[in-house]
């Protein structure tokens, strides 16, 4: 995945690599590394780059979700439907319905309702 300006950066290596390590992240190996890659992503994309930040946001707050807490994965999974809110891309769509089916098993919490509301909407739209 290449920025919009065509270079390959730090931001856009931290990508690469924490899609990369989100694969086995999700199923419990690697998921500190994971997580440090798509955190650097989501921090070093500028808002010229708003969909690979989504993105990597999005799969930030899957993994967090699945191997931490679900509280702070809802706020990052919110954080991205803003920004998706405004794009329009089936990967981001994919990423989104991924996140809510990875919120399943915590939907007695509030945010996480909320959360699968609004990527209800947005998918659908």
């Amino acid at each position: 995945m290449l920025s919009v300006s065509g270079h390959y950066d730090d931001a856009v290596h931290s990508g690469e690599a924490g899609h990369a390590l989100w694969e086995i992240g999700v199923h419990g190996q690697f998921v500190i590394e994971a997580r440090h890659r798509l955190a650097a992503a989501v921090a070093g994309h500028d808002g010229g780059r708003a969909r690979l930040r989504a993105m990597s946001q999005t799969k930030l707050a899957s993994l967090i979700m699945v191997t931490g807490d679900p509280r702070e994965a809802a706020a990052l999974g919110a954080q991205a439907l803003d920004a998706v809110d405004t794009l329009r891309s089936c990967c981001a769509a994919d990423d989104l319905r991924e996140l809510r089916r990875f919120s399943e098993p915590h939907v007695r919490l509030p945010e996480v309702t909320e959360l699968r509301h609004r990527i209800g909407a947005v998918v659908a739209a």
